[in-house]
């Protein structure tokens, strides 16, 4: 490991947070219409948020609609689904309650726009610590450098317009990891829980976490704490799937309510990882859209630094590199395979590629005085400051669209005040009506649809009460 200045290092990685939040300022002025970040899996996050602040309770019962599943001739499969069903027939939320759990200050005290401010925070977050995490083995211009790339030729950027689990999760794993590697054992054990908790196949990232433990103690007091620690989260998570799906190894994802053929059943996660191996490694490598070599080809440059981390750090360097190359081969053959399931694995590409660059640095001798470096970040975070103003000042003001409503819209069938705005069938549904055609209301052929044209029916958003 390196020597640290821990004053230095603190101001760099405030520096190089300041520097990506800034850089998200374009992207935010040119994205910003109320709502619209809530899309794919956010507003049921959003929804989850809603029933703990209105019924103090986990149950989607009194706000889920009810219409996507009692005779309905649609098909909802388990991908976008956010039912599962408890033991007793209750409605739980099939996605993960943590992270809404953790972000209800900020929906309490900003509204919908506290989960945008939560994800920006989770993003930028990100970023502090893969430099944190680069710096425990390389140099501080290495950290940088490797830290700036992974922030800006990865996928976090494109990711922080949203409110995501995914970045939830990915900064307790890197806390978590920055933890072990400061002989925090408790704080570290906690971490890992909570990130298994998030999700479960951070499992996959556990063995680095031991790995970096067995190298740094032997004492079995040590370990000890780890263990307990990383068990009070595993344990009630364990006893919530108790409690809501009758055995502590079941989970959300093996008892999701779907509807095939207008019929009710329930899928499980655990059946879809049922696409031929080698296509599917061949999409999640050579996608245009998100193949790591051909979106991200940078990355696989800098896992060049493995080598020298296995020279340095043999248990923590093969340790590394199986944690990276399992985890590609674990998704490879899912059905639902996203991206953003690979956000940890870009940021842990961070390690190697600061070996890459310190290596890099010392054969052309580019750095001889660390100042230089703060220099070129600070004319760099100025230099973005002006554009984002000036994107800012340019940029057109959001049209008056039905997404800047969803939140305080009143709209009634009869008396019955309706509750939620179903995009799929781009009407406002009233729950209360549960076996009629006539609960969707407000649809309009002629509105002008406020989201990506194609792809908008995939989306839904919680409004109105």
């Amino acid at each position: 490991m390196t020597t640290l200045e821990p004053n230095k290092s603190k101001r760099y990685g405030w520096l190089l947070a300041l520097v990506f939040a800034l850089s998200l300022i374009p992207q935010l002025t040119r994205s910003y219409v109320p709502n619209t970040w809530l899309s794919g899996d956010g507003g049921f996050y959003l929804n989850i948020q809603k029933s703990l602040t209105r019924y103090n309770s986990l149950n989607q019962g009194r706000l889920h609609p009810r219409s996507w599943y009692n005779q309905r001739s649609d098909n909802i499969n388990d991908a976008f689904s956010n039912i599962a069903l408890g033991s007793d027939g209750e409605w739980w939320p099939k996605h993960s309650y943590l992270m809404p759990i953790v972000a209800l200050p900020f929906y309490w005290l900003f509204g919908v726009l506290g989960t945008l401010l939560f994800n920006l925070l989770a993003a930028v977050g990100t970023i502090v610590l893969c430099y944190h995490l680069a710096r425990r083995f390389a140099s501080d211009n290495a950290a940088i450098t490797a830290t700036l790339l992974v922030a800006f030729a990865g996928p976090f950027a494109a990711h922080s317009y949203n409110f995501s689990n995914d970045n939830f999760y990915t900064v307790i794993l890197l806390g978590g990891l920055l933890a072990t590697l400061c002989d925090k054992d408790k704080a570290a054990g906690l971490l890992l829980g909570l990130a298994i908790w998030a999700k479960i196949t951070n499992i996959l990232i556990a063995p680095l976490f031991l790995a970096i433990m067995f190298t740094r103690t032997k004492s079995v007091e040590r370990w000890k704490r780890f263990l307990l620690f990383a068990a009070i989260p595993l344990s009630l998570f364990g006893l919530a799937n108790w409690y809501m799906f009758g055995a502590p190894w079941i989970s959300s994802y093996q008892r999701v309510l779907v509807v095939e053929n207008g019929l009710l059943s329930i899928a499980s996660h655990s059946a879809l990882f049922e696409v031929p191996f080698w296509l599917g490694l061949e999409d999640l490598l050579a996608s245009r859209h998100h193949g790591l070599l051909t979106v991200y080809p940078l990355f696989w440059v800098g896992l060049l630094g493995i080598a020298p981390l296995i020279r340095e750090h043999r248990t923590i360097g093969l340790t590394l590199l199986f944690v990276l190359l399992g985890v590609i081969l674990f998704f490879a053959p899912f059905e639902y395979y996203q991206e953003r399931f690979l956000l940890p694995w870009f940021a842990l590409a961070v390690i190697p590629m600061a070996l890459f660059v310190q290596r890099l640095y010392a054969q052309v001798q580019v750095f001889k005085i660390s100042t230089k470096v703060v220099r070129g970040v600070v004319a760099v975070g100025f230099l973005l400051l002006v554009i984002s103003r000036v994107t800012y000042l340019w940029a057109p003001l959001s049209q008056d669209r039905l997404s800047n409503h969803l939140e305080d819209a009143r709209v009634f069938l009869g008396n019955i005040r309706c509750d939620y705005f179903n995009n799929m069938r781009w009407a406002w549904e009233c729950t209360q009506f549960d076996e009629k055609e006539s609960e969707f209301v407000g649809r309009n052929a002629n509105q002008v649809h406020p989201f990506n044209g194609g792809t908008a029916h995939e989306y839904i958003f919680a409004g109105g009460y």
